[in-house]
């Protein structure tokens, strides 16, 4: 079968191939390659606005310093299975010596919100670490996200948290093998009419 549709892949097929330009771009399990097949596709398309953000950012006063992820990876992008944990933690940097705020967000691949939360929203407040720099950390304790390709996008704000200062982004992977369909996997049961409980 020949398909651009990874629905139909993935529910058809036990082993894919991507082709790319005639040549053999990857090949094996149907649920990783078509999962790096829309991965590639949602960057790709999430390129030039990356772009057109960096540039309205170059004047950044208040920045993330470093952005780390745990679990690490040192060869390409943090892999984790749906309901692991993920953690994060921001270096900060500030020009005055106020605390700034920060907003952590995940988005899939292709830039599609999927959650983000603000220091000011839960009224916490970045440590000191010395006269202009700053810690914070965020702990997501069972990630329910489906199978596909992710980034953390961290951004300082202003102390009052108005103003977007600046952007750094991890990308990160959640791998498994799932035909649900969305961002996030909700629990659910199905009912028939004949079950106790309908």
């Amino acid at each position: 079968m020949v398909s651009h549709n990874m629905y139909q892949v993935q529910k058809l097929c036990r082993h894919a191939l991507w082709l790319e330009r005639g040549g053999v771009r990857a090949s094996g399990d149907v649920f990783e390659v078509t999962q790096a097949y829309l991965a590639w596709h949602e960057r790709r398309d999430a390129e030039s606005r990356e772009q057109a953000r960096a540039a309205r950012l170059d004047g950044a006063r208040y920045r993330v310093e470093r952005l780390r992820l745990t679990p690490s990876s040192e060869d390409g992008p943090v892999r984790i299975s749906p309901g692991d944990p993920l953690r994060v933690d921001l270096d900060l940097r500030s020009p005055d010596g106020r605390a700034p705020q920060a907003l952590v967000g995940i988005v899939r691949a292709d830039g599609t919100p999927v959650y983000g939360v603000a220091t000011d929203h839960d009224g916490v407040t970045p440590a000191r670490v010395d006269d202009h720099g700053f810690i914070i950390g965020l702990d997501f304790e069972a990630l329910s996200l489906l199978p596909g390709s992710y980034m953390v996008r961290a951004h300082a704000m202003d102390p009052e948290g108005l103003r977007l200062q600046d952007t750094v982004e991890q990308e990160f992977t959640v791998a498994g093998r799932s035909r649900s369909l969305g961002l996030i996997e909700l629990p659910h049961r199905w009912r028939s009419p004949g079950d106790p409980d309908a």
